[in-house]
């Protein structure tokens, strides 16, 4: 009977993991094989694309407001899922393989965009102090459309 319990309480455990992590995701297609930078741009190069990472923490509620207000907007979740490798990453923030070069950012969340060339596309902060925070969907939209007009300049849209 104890490891029947024990069965139990696993799938348990499983079948509401599973349903938290893709009701908090919402249909957002994330690059699971890309765990740092370099794999970041082989992907980017493989695809074309430009590259966005989100950084954040289990129980972090900011965090959680930021999906949750991207995951009520179908179009920013089309343009993540069509127009942009895109990533989500919960390392240790003071830890993260995600780092802007020469800084230590230790706050979540994070988001980091990167061109098609590989490198990291700078957006005007609403605070210096936290350069690749976006508390928004809207402030998210925002930096993936000035990411796009950088990748796209001097095409025809």
């Amino acid at each position: 009977m104890k490891v029947f319990f024990s069965w139990f309480m696993v799938l348990i455990g499983v079948i509401g993991a599973t349903i938290a992590k893709d009701s908090f995701f919402g249909g957002i297609k994330f690059f699971s094989n890309v765990t740092n930078l370099e794999d970041l741009r082989a992907e980017i190069k493989t695809t074309g694309k430009p590259g966005v990472v989100f950084v954040t923490q289990p129980g972090c509620h900011v965090c959680t407001h930021l999906l949750r207000d991207i995951n009520k907007d179908e179009n920013l979740k089309d343009t993540l899922n069509t127009k942009f490798v895109t990533v989500h990453n919960t390392d240790n923030p003071a830890e993260s393989t995600w780092q802007h070069h020469g800084e230590e950012e230790d706050y979540v969340p994070r988001v980091y965009f990167v061109d098609t060339n590989g490198k990291y596309v700078t957006i005007a902060p609403a605070n210096p102090e936290t350069k690749h925070f976006f508390g928004s969907a809207a402030e998210v939209a925002n930096a993936l459309r000035v990411t796009l007009e950088q990748v796209t300049a001097g095409e025809d849209l």
